[in-house]
């Protein structure tokens, strides 16, 4: 699998709206196996962050789901925070 860099403006569509169907779990768990580098790379991409925002909000998205990326950030947040975007 390639390694992941940034997420463009489509892709982040898509993703709300997969998170937002009634099963994304396939979604959520894919979402949910990224490298801890990979889930710093796309919060910090501006479109990736709005993914990660989709995600977070999505209906479909169990709380305990929405919690295991939540701790999986929590590893570095300070590093997530303020990561310039290149």
């Amino acid at each position: 699998m390639a390694k992941l860099k940034s997420i463009n403006f489509h892709g982040a569509l898509l993703l709300k709206t997969l998170f937002d169907f009634q099963d994304p779990s396939k979604l959520v768990n894919s979402l949910l196996t990224l490298s801890l580098e990979e889930l710093v790379i796309l919060a910090n991409d501006p479109m990736g962050s709005y993914a990660i925002e989709a995600f977070l909000k999505g209906r479909s998205v169990p709380s305990e789901k929405k919690h295991k990326l939540i701790e999986n950030l929590k590893v570095q947040p300070l590093h997530v925070s303020c990561m310039k975007n290149d």
